[in-house]
């Protein structure tokens, strides 16, 4: 959904009205009215406000909505026009865009600064054309991974996400220049935010029923809304600092983990915030067998957990391979970029984090943590696991990188009905980074910085170019209706989604098995993990002979 945000629309009263459109704002609306365009269905919503504070508050909040969210502000593009004379406090152009890419980095949010701008009505039709042209980006699955992947400003302007655009957001400020987190941001109240309508639980009962939902391995992140996710993550990592005595403030940690969940991509059927809170999970019940004593390197563990895949396009890194960007330089392309998203964000706002995981390179855990992730080295932790016979035979960055992987490919160490509903998501995901193999391939096109407008003109009867408008949404309704049934039954999930059974086989056989199976040799107190694959395996052999 796109929206049309009016800021500094009030009267006397303070109360924003429909009827109290100021002069500023004529020209933007008749050029939206002019029924010699197609540009008056562009905003399927309109909103007066008085002042950045409120739309910041508005944009929170609808993020934060149950999912399937439409508005999460990634099927759209949404435009907020302001004069920035009149807004408190005043914030130029310049200073807006820089707000959005630091806090709200995946969102499609383009802005107008009346103030500075020639009110004609021929720059606001241009305005819109340029709105049009990305909104055919966003609601088309293959187009918009190739353009999160491989666009930057110098192929063709858009207001899409991009990686390459958050990631020299972030590069273009070194640690010694970062700024203070603006007051328009810090002065929000995050608890209050987070709380749902519905709450009236004492804080140390909820913070006992998050901690007790975390603490067996029937943790399922899928039952989960986006404020329970958070809120799983807050209660989680405010223990942890408390162990390790890097306390930090509420506020502060509720914004920290709004801020990562607003740079994963809402709208990716598996990369995306309720997988970094699963493994997270993952990782700090996995470190309780391990490492139940050493509370700093847990707090460390959690923490790059919940950056691991931050800004994940939903691809794969050899999706990168013929990519010539600044992305390419390392050798584990998406896990490199995460680390390096995720160490800017932690520096803004934990920076006794941050200064610890920098005091040396070898102790920084996080980043080890983080580029253990890559599956291109899958193999070498199962040799490393292979030449141990117990813990202190292990280096502590072998260590922590065999946890957060262990972690991460942990689904399917999960009871079935939690295990299958992950490998429906996966299956779904892999079959997008085939749609766009296939383009790449079948079109000849190079996954380079290519214009997005000019393979629509290009490509425009192809069938993965032209699926219905909105396609992640009503995708993502799909899921949810099928995934929260009163009565899940994996039999209706595979009779919609057959190959689901060859899938996990695969993956079971290929990396899961060898890997818990030397990893309980080495800690027996994990052999759970190994005998749940062993369940799931057969059961998937199972339906796979009944398929047959």
């Amino acid at each position: 959904m796109s929206t049309l945000f009016l800021i500094g629309n009030v009267d006397i009263t303070g109360t924003a009205t429909e009827s109290n459109k100021n002069d500023d704002f004529t020209t933007m609306l008749s050029a939206l009215e002019d029924t010699t365009t197609n540009y008056d269905n562009l905003f399927q919503r309109k909103l007066i406000l008085p002042d950045l504070d409120s739309l910041l508050w508005r944009i929170y909040s609808d993020r934060l909505l149950p999912l399937p969210n439409n508005l999460n502000y990634e099927t759209g593009i949404s435009l907020v026009v302001y004069h920035s004379d009149k807004i408190l406090p005043q914030m130029n152009i310049r200073q807006m865009n820089h707000l959005f890419k630091q806090y709200f980095a995946t969102l499609n949010i383009c802005f107008i600064d009346i103030s500075i701008m020639d009110n004609s009505t021929n720059n606001y039709m241009n305005i819109l054309h340029d709105i049009q042209d990305d909104l055919a980006i966003t609601r088309n699955r293959v187009l918009k991974m190739n353009h999160w992947m491989n666009h930057s400003a110098t192929s063709c302007s858009s207001s899409v996400y991009s990686m390459m655009r958050q990631f020299n957001a972030y590069n273009d400020v070194s640690i010694k220049d970062r700024e203070p987190i603006p007051r328009v941001i810090r002065n929000i109240d995050f608890q209050r935010l987070l709380t749902q309508p519905d709450e009236l639980i004492l804080e140390n009962d909820e913070e006992k029923k998050y901690l007790d939902l975390l603490s067996t391995w029937n943790f399922s992140a899928l039952n989960l809304n986006t404020i329970e996710l958070i809120k799983c993550g807050f209660y989680l990592i405010r223990k942890l600092s408390k162990l390790a005595n890097v306390p930090i403030t509420d506020n502060k940690l509720y914004l920290l983990l709004i801020t990562v969940e607003l740079s994963y991509h809402q709208i990716n059927k598996f990369h995306n915030f309720r997988h970094c809170i699963d493994v997270m999970q993952a990782c700090w019940q996995i470190c309780e067998y391990i490492i139940p004593e050493n509370h700093m390197t847990k707090l460390l563990l959690a923490l790059a957990a919940t950056g691991h895949d931050i800004g994940h396009p939903g691809t794969n890194n050899s999706l990168f391979i013929n990519s010539n960007n600044e992305l390419t330089k390392n050798t584990s392309i998406l896990e490199s970029f995460h680390y390096n998203i995720f160490n800017h964000i932690l520096g803004n706002h934990w920076s006794k984090i941050n200064s610890i995981t920098t005091a040396g390179s070898t102790n920084n855990l996080i980043e080890k943590g983080i580029l253990a992730t890559d599956m291109s080295l899958h193999s070498s932790y199962v040799e490393i696991l292979t030449q141990k016979k117990d813990k202190s035979e292990f280096t502590m960055t072998e260590l922590i990188s065999i946890i957060v992987k262990a972690a991460d490919i942990s689904n399917v160490t999960r009871p079935l009905n939690i295990s299958a509903k992950w490998a429906l998501l996966i299956t779904l995901e892999f079959g997008d980074c085939a749609l766009l193999q296939n383009f790449y391939k079948g079109e000849n096109n190079p996954n380079n910085d290519v214009n997005c407008f000019e393979l629509l003109k290009t490509h425009p009867c192809k069938e993965h170019l032209t699926k219905a408008d909105n396609i992640d949404m009503d995708t993502e309704i799909e899921i949810y209706e099928l995934l929260h049934q009163m009565n899940f039954d994996i039999d209706n999930l595979l009779k919609k989604y057959p190959m689901i059974p060859n899938g996990q086989i695969f993956f079971i056989d290929t990396f899961a098995y060898k890997f818990f199976n030397k990893l309980s040799e080495v800690f027996p107190n994990l052999k759970f993990l190994v005998d749940t694959i062993v369940e799931n395996k057969n059961y998937w052999v199972q339906k796979k002979e009944e398929q047959k």
